[in-house]
């Protein structure tokens, strides 16, 4: 599972490398439509603002695909120097 983009339209390195996991694994599915960015959020590592309230009004979280599982959440944080 991968933290979308700020940007609906974008999909960030961390999803492409969330992917290639579960291909080169064989154990893992792929979780990257879990979360998904429903729309534009301003970017976290340019605003700050890190309120839960606006990040879950941007995002839709798809329940069956993670309810009962173990979850690896990514999150690039390393690249932007923020996180969720």
């Amino acid at each position: 599972m991968a933290i979308p983009s700020h940007d609906p339209a974008n999909v960030n390195g961390i999803t492409m490398v969330a992917r290639r996991l579960t291909t080169l694994s064989g154990k893992f599915i792929d979780g990257t439509n879990a979360i998904t960015r429903i729309s534009p959020a301003d970017s976290f590592c340019k605003t700050g603002n890190r309120s839960a309230s606006v990040l879950l009004k941007t995002i839709a979280v798809n329940q069956n695909t993670v309810k009962g599982k173990v979850v690896l959440l990514l999150d690039d944080v390393s690249s932007t120097g923020t996180s969720i």
